[in-house]
């Protein structure tokens, strides 16, 4: 493995400027560097419980004063929440402590603030305006990651909603659009960290689509009568192979690309099959391979498994069918797995 400066000097990237974002990198609480990302994980189960804490806490305190008009008092505490969260994390969030308080005091300010607006309006896309403005702030008033998932991770969740609520046209199209920003996010990030939005915006249309999924017959296109489904599925097929096209780019081995045109061919018939989150979950697949992202390669596993048996699930056959379908799958994995690893690099016999 390459030293940095061999790295830096083989990308021709500047050397002290790498060492410069590496420290501070290295000083942030919330850092892929300081903490794994399961850690990170645990904070953030642990802030939104927090948060829930403080959540009821103002609710006592509004039962307490009984004002005339209680979903703006809502709003006003979870500005001052959202405020006291960014104080704490700008000025003492450099201990775990201290950042998961902040980070829940904050998340707490956000559901009060877009809770309350659903609360007092009655609808759920000015909470969504309102997420939006919200989250940037997060983005250009901390760092902190956690904080910048769990907002991002709400503003989606009114995103969704909306488009249900309003009964918008294809929706789950539109829907599908999420996860080519997050894709060029992460492919391309800015210098702004926005790595949480961007897996935020990949978990929008797999999560989404999960439960709009009707009861499939065994047809290839019966399963996805909701309007804008086949648009969302095709355009994750496009990804993946976009992705594929990516590290074909990358490799020179013949043996590597046609491992890697069978493995394509066999993925875009998995996902003709399945739901159209089945390929939004391969395209999220792909990516962890190009990048080699360990987490995001288990986030794409769980998410392709949920839909392989929402898919074994909803068919609306008999059970012998069922077992013959899982059979023949299993046996084209079997064969297609024999081809592509039947030689090694130096061209023996596996």
């Amino acid at each position: 493995m390459p030293d940095r400066k061999q790295f830096c000097a083989e990308l021709g990237i500047d050397e002290s400027r790498a060492q410069e974002i590496l420290l501070r990198e290295q000083r942030e609480v919330s850092s892929t560097l300081t903490m794994p990302w399961y850690g990170r994980l645990v904070v953030g189960i642990g802030a939104w419980v927090t948060a829930i804490a403080v959540i009821s806490l103002s609710a006592a305190i509004i039962m307490l004063i009984e004002p005339d008009h209680p979903t703006i008092a809502v709003i006003i505490l979870g500005v001052v929440d959202l405020a006291a969260g960014f104080m704490i994390l700008r000025i003492g969030g450099k201990s775990v402590f201290m950042d998961q308080l902040g980070v829940a005091i904050a998340a707490a300010g956000v559901a009060m603030i877009t809770f309350g607006i659903i609360a007092e309006w009655s609808r759920v896309w000015p909470a969504f305006l309102v997420g939006l403005i919200v989250t940037a702030a997060v983005v250009v008033m901390t760092p902190n990651r956690t904080l910048q998932f769990l907002t991002a991770l709400l503003t989606a969740v009114l995103f969704v909603i909306t488009l249900t609520d309003s009964n918008v046209p294809y929706f789950l199209a539109i829907a599908a659009l999420a996860g080519p920003v997050g894709m060029v996010l992460i492919l391309r990030p800015f210098e702004t960290d926005l790595r949480p939005v961007s897996i935020v915006l990949l978990l929008v249309f797999p999560l989404f689509s999960w439960f709009y999924i009707s009861t499939v017959s065994f047809g290839l296109y019966e399963q996805i009568p909701e309007s804008g489904a086949g648009l969302a599925k095709s355009l994750n097929i496009a990804l993946f192979l976009l992705l594929a096209a990516i590290h074909w780019l990358q490799i020179t081995a013949t043996d590597t690309r046609t491992r890697l045109i069978m493995f394509a061919v066999v993925a875009v018939i998995v996902g003709l099959l399945l739901p159209p989150g089945g390929a939004a979950a391969l395209t999220i697949l792909m990516l962890a391979f190009v990048l080699g992202s360990r987490p995001l390669a288990l986030l794409g596993t769980l998410l392709q498994a949920s839909y392989i048996w929402r898919f074994y699930y909803d068919m609306e056959v008999t059970l012998l069918i069922k077992s013959q379908v899982l059979m023949a799958v299993g046996a084209i994995l079997v064969i297609t797995w024999w081809l592509m690893t039947r030689r090694a690099a130096e061209g023996v016999r596996q």
